[in-house]
């Protein structure tokens, strides 16, 4: 069997990402298996094996590329709509980003995303999140000494937590979410958080 070039490389490892994440999502972190992901994809484990160490490892390097990926995702949303109504772009990039699987997922799984990068990750998880936020920030031209890139990634995760919590009354669930997001909008937007 001939060698694989990079690209098929790089294809089939897009490829098992692919697979491992629709696993993921319906099964969580822990259930879903290296077996069940090469029998989905339909290659010989030892495959599995030439892209990622361990089940561990396939699980940081696919946490990670569906991060980048939505904050490549709001990035887009920040450059294209910087001339016309940015806050309410953003709003509304942000009550379908909350009903998005991936933001639900990691929510319910926190605890095991916590293990994976605490393992993997030489910096602070939430770190990242932090200097991405700052970098969204930046784009659309908000003072981050005034808009802190902290206090948003806490308001993200409270909205979350207010998204799946028991303790909420359900019937104002929705509500309750649209005003959280809006708040933070708000927060985003103060007239005196642009910068200069």
């Amino acid at each position: 069997m001939p060698l694989k070039s990079d690209k098929e490389k790089q294809m089939q490892k897009k490829y098992l990402l692919e697979i491992g994440k629709k696993l993921m999502l319906q099964y969580g972190i822990k259930k879903t298996t290296v077996d069940d992901i090469v029998a989905e994809a339909k290659i010989a484990k030892g495959t599995f094996y030439l892209y990622f160490k361990s089940k561990e490892d396939f699980f940081y390097q696919l946490l990670v590329a569906i991060n980048q990926n939505l904050f490549r995702l709001a990035e887009e949303t920040v450059l294209k709509n910087l001339d016309k109504d940015i806050k309410s772009t953003i709003q509304k990039f942000l009550e379908n980003l909350f009903d998005t699987p991936e933001i639900g997922f990691y929510f319910r799984e926190h605890k095991e995303i916590d293990k994976l990068t605490e393992k993997f990750s030489a910096e602070n998880y939430a770190d990242t999140e932090t200097g991405w936020i700052r970098k969204l920030l930046d784009f659309g031209n908000i003072n981050t000494e005034k808009v802190i890139p902290e206090v948003i990634d806490n308001y993200i995760h409270v909205i979350n937590l207010a998204k799946s919590s028991d303790l909420l009354i359900e019937e104002y669930r929705e509500e309750t979410v649209s005003r959280l997001i809006a708040d933070l909008v708000d927060y985003i937007f103060m007239e005196d958080n642009q910068n200069e």
